[in-house]
């Protein structure tokens, strides 16, 4: 929730009061409205649809069309049936017949089975559950994309990088999917 090297312990008492560490949740809230915050969403699933018909079999499950031109991205969501909502995908193509998706930490599994569900078995697919194989940094505040530039070098301003697009950067010597201007974050890092 916060970092406090000065007191690592968490107060467990609930109370819609001020607690013991508020002031450092308001020193890191203002810090994301003023600057800029960089917050480690690792421990959401990720999962790695790919193949000529990835598109297909995710459009069998999703609200949206997954079909979107290659560097470009959205959320889209998963409905169960008419009156549940069963979760969201941020879906990210990066590049042909290749879709990476977010979904909420500990769903990939069956979120692969509810895609696998409903696709056509002689349809050409794969999926992959690749959240140990990738992090998910996100920076938040109106510095995120100066900072980013400086780091990787890439035009990321709003009229280079609109929202919505998606694409692979270089940062130093590493090489990042990038996608920029989702509800989490003006710019995520998918390492």
């Amino acid at each position: 929730m916060y970092y406090d090297p000065e007191n690592p312990v968490w107060s467990h008492e609930p109370s819609l009061g001020w607690k013991p560490w508020s002031e450092q949740v308001r020193a890191e809230s203002l810090a994301a409205r003023d600057h800029a915050v960089l917050i480690d969403q690792s421990m959401y699933g990720k999962i790695l649809v790919q193949g000529p018909d990835a598109a297909r079999a995710l459009n069998r499950v999703c609200g949206a069309e997954m079909d979107v031109p290659t560097g470009t991205s959205g959320l889209y969501p998963i409905p169960e049936h008419a009156r549940r909502y069963r979760g969201r995908c941020h879906g990210n193509a990066s590049f042909a017949e290749r879709i990476h998706g977010h979904n909420r930490a500990s769903s990939q599994t069956r979120d692969k089975a509810w895609i696998r569900r409903f696709a056509d078995p002689q349809w050409r697919f794969e999926i992959f559950d690749a959240t140990s194989g990738h992090g998910l940094l996100s920076i938040h505040g109106p510095r995120s994309r100066q900072i980013m530039t400086a780091i990787s070098g890439d035009d990321l301003s709003n009229e280079a990088f609109p929202f919505g697009a998606a694409r692979e950067i270089d940062m130093a010597y590493a090489r990042a999917g990038q996608f920029a201007g989702h509800f989490w974050a003006n710019l995520a890092l998918n390492c």
